[in-house]
């Protein structure tokens, strides 16, 4: 377990994916920081490539980290460094060759850490590119800090077109980790308590722990996992998680992209289309509990008691998946969610992780926020003919 730094933490809370290379221990030891998805993170802990980028464009320092999780696609999460501790902790670190990683999940939770080894060679190699730690820059994210990491992800990955770019010196330095050691994380709520543990094989479960872990903090005396609902003489699950409070009514259902027990050499292709179909899947599950909901089935929680719904207003119906993947065509999803939306009058939602946990900290745990961004976003999927939209956390 790792404890971040404030600065950090506050850097962590805003940005939805990044790599810091810090001072622990009163700054006796150093670490590598890596916050990224869920789905990257399994994809780090069952084994794919993992390797640190560093590159410098005049006086910057950018670095990298590359996850070789789809094949042909990997994932580069990239940031400049700007402090002085960031620069002599990389420094030490690449004269070392060892150093601890921890990975932190959308919620900023530390899941999972290990001992990395370092490619020796190519540890050389990026000490003498970087040059000494008093030859970089320290200060603010200027333009100039800008233009310096645009050019630093042309160079790592051509796919990324950015206005005047040029290629820059980087090297790549190959990290192989193990074993990962999992955090065993349990959150405790007003009403009850759920345990997260990245390495669970029962994926879908993890989803819904950390689900109900987020809402806590917005509805702590209104929310529900696994709802029942009687309808006639049967009791069935009515959705994974119902929140409830004075101007509303909110329904989850969630949807792994499961990682740990899927063929390693999945296409992202293949990815997409899994995706799509959780989506089509979870739509209709909440069509089902939206009508059995307003048509007024009673609806308890686990222990048996009826849970008081508000309908004073159209329902907001919530797909959850683990990851929202960019590439491809998902108007056929987009429609699809149009028509459940009109078919019950209520509010229909896709997110994934990320935007679920960015819309709930602009929320400041006033679900009336939630309700609002919702709405907003909502609106703005239709007006744009959209389904995948991000929000963004304001830096403070």
């Amino acid at each position: 377990m790792h404890i971040p730094s404030q600065r950090i933490h506050r850097e962590m809370y805003s940005e939805e994916a990044s790599l810091w290379f810090t001072l622990a221990n009163g700054g006796d030891e150093e670490a590598i920081l890596i916050k990224a998805p869920t789905a990257t993170i399994k994809a780090i802990i069952v084994g794919f490539e993992l390797s640190i980028v560093v590159g410098r464009h005049e006086n910057y320092s950018c670095s990298g980290v590359r996850v070789f999780d789809v094949p042909g696609k990997p994932l580069l999460i990239s940031g400049v460094q700007r402090y002085e501790d960031e620069h002599e902790a990389l420094r030490r670190i690449l004269e070392k060759g060892t150093v601890p990683i921890f990975l932190f999940n959308e919620m900023d939770f530390c899941v999972a850490s290990g001992e990395a080894q370092l490619d020796k060679n190519a540890s050389l190699v990026a000490e003498k590119l970087l040059g000494g730690p008093d030859e970089l820059y320290v200060g603010d994210f200027t333009k100039e800090a800008s233009h310096a990491l645009d050019n630093f992800d042309f160079t790592v990955d051509s796919t990324v077109i950015v206005e005047h770019q040029e290629k820059i010196d980087v090297g790549e330095i190959g990290l192989s980790v193990g074993p990962w050691i999992a955090t065993k994380i349990a959150v405790t709520g007003v009403r009850a308590h759920k345990k997260v543990d990245i390495t669970n094989k029962k994926e879908g479960d993890v989803l819904e722990a950390v689900t109900w872990a987020a809402l806590e903090s917005v509805f702590p005396l209104a929310l529900h996992h696994s709802p029942q609902v009687i309808e006639g003489v049967k009791q069935r699950e009515l959705i994974d998680v119902v929140a409830t409070y004075e101007y509303g009514t909110f329904l989850f259902e969630s949807k792994d992209l499961s990682v740990l027990n899927v063929d390693r050499q999945r296409t992202q292709e293949r990815r997409i289309s899994t995706v799509k179909g959780h989506i089509r899947k979870a739509l209709g599950q909440l069509k089902a509990a939206a009508k059995s909901v307003k048509r007024g089935d009673v609806v308890r929680n686990t222990d048996g008691e009826v849970i008081a719904l508000n309908l004073s207003q159209p329902l907001h119906c919530v797909v959850l998946i683990t990851e929202f993947i960019e590439d491809g065509d998902w108007t056929d999803v987009l429609v699809e969610m149009y028509k459940a939306a009109l078919n019950t009058d209520c509010f229909f939602h896709v997110l994934d992780l990320r935007e679920f946990v960015t819309l709930l900290k602009i929320s400041k745990g006033d679900p009336r926020y939630f309700d609002h961004h919702l709405m907003g976003r909502s609106k703005f999927c239709v007006e744009n003919e959209l389904l995948h939209v991000r929000s963004r956390v304001k830096f403070a």
